[in-house]
């Protein structure tokens, strides 16, 4: 692969691979609705007071958060996209070598 093809392979791949991340790490308790891997950064919490018995909610989404989960998905991504050209590599030379190793002398 050459530079160009694996950073425009990793400019469309980061941002999906955040979306299957933060999709994958889904949480939907009871009513508790929870997003984030590693960190989580959105987050819908409902609840009940005891004394009064009325019933709430809280939304909390921590920007901080989840620019450290888009971070884990950008390296997570650069991993793969590397591993997987470097094995493309590999098996493209070794498909050469094996295409004319097996000709036989006329």
């Amino acid at each position: 692969m050459t530079r160009r093809k694996i950073i425009l392979t990793y400019l469309w791949l980061a941002p999906l691979m955040f979306g299957l991340i933060t999709l994958v790490s889904y949480d939907n308790d009871i009513d508790d609705i929870r997003f984030g891997f590693p960190e989580t950064f959105y987050s819908k919490i409902h609840g009940m007071s005891l004394i009064t018995g009325q019933t709430g909610y809280a939304i909390s989404f921590r920007i901080w958060d989840f620019l450290r989960d888009f971070g884990f998905a950008l390296i997570v991504t650069l991993v793969v996209v590397l591993v997987y050209a470097r094995f493309r590599k590999k098996k493209g030379g070794q498909a050469t070598t094996q295409s004319h190793g097996s000709r036989k002398p006329s």
